[in-house]
């Protein structure tokens, strides 16, 4: 089960959405990298222990 920092709202893995994040370049082409987040307001997400 995984909390939102931001809304507090409570998710299982199945329900959380990623964002892309550019982090650098790649033979000069963007890189991005997927990062999971809360679907209610794409707010950083943590694991919990349940």
């Amino acid at each position: 089960m995984y909390t939102c920092t931001k809304c507090k709202n409570k998710f299982q893995t199945e329900d959380l959405d990623y964002i892309s994040v550019q982090y650098g370049e790649c033979w000069g082409y963007p890189a991005y990298k997927r990062e999971w987040c809360c679907p209610i307001c794409k707010g950083e997400v943590e694991e919990n222990e349940e």
